[in-house]
């Protein structure tokens, strides 16, 4: 299991997002990935990008880890009749051997940090 706490739910473009990720897991996980992904969703196709952010490794974090890192600059969150865009924050463990964890948290990245 992962956990991630949001110090802001949502930020300005360019600011610092921050927060503390905790994990509890059977077997000690390697590495911490952390990245941004964007969707869209409505009228028309579904458009999507991923935003590589962090890949830190763990020997010697006692199940928690500060993360820190800036909201990029666009596209910006958005809620629309016809259309959204929506942010998430990914987190992965993993070891050699594969994928152990995973969880998404959407976080709202705009000017005066609204959609």
């Amino acid at each position: 299991m992962i956990t991630l706490q949001l110090d802001h739910a949502a930020t300005a473009p360019g600011e610092l997002i921050t927060g503390l990720a905790q994990w509890r897991l059977t077997a000690p996980p390697e590495t911490l990935e952390v990245r941004l992904v964007w969707k869209t969703a409505g009228k028309g196709d579904v458009d999507m990008a991923n935003v590589p952010l962090l890949q830190v490794p763990l020997s010697g974090h006692p199940g928690q880890l500060k993360i820190s890192f800036p909201a990029p600059l666009g596209p910006w969150s958005y809620s629309g009749s016809l259309f959204s865009i929506a942010w998430i924050l990914e987190l992965t463990l993993s070891t050699r051997d594969g994928e152990l964890a995973r969880s998404e948290h959407p976080i709202v990245i705009a000017p005066h940090r609204r959609a």
